[in-house]
């Protein structure tokens, strides 16, 4: 299912991706040129795909509680 999702990606414009997570879920972060998001959100979605929308973060993970 992913090498199938990713095909599309590329198909449609993406440049690359990266597989992030593991188990028994994960995502599939694609880089793209901005006007080509719409098209490739468009193919995954068609294709079973779900698109999440996401920011970057400039000051890092804030909800963890690290001990020492």
């Amino acid at each position: 299912v992913i090498e199938t999702l990713y095909a599309k990606a590329r198909a449609k414009g993406a440049l690359g991706g990266k597989l992030l997570g593991a188990g028994a879920g994960g995502y599939l972060l694609l880089f793209c040129a901005a006007n080509r998001r719409h098209v490739i959100m468009q193919a995954l979605e068609k294709a079973g795909g779900q698109v999440t929308d996401f920011d970057f973060e400039p000051q890092g993970v804030q909800t963890w509680t690290v001990s020492r």
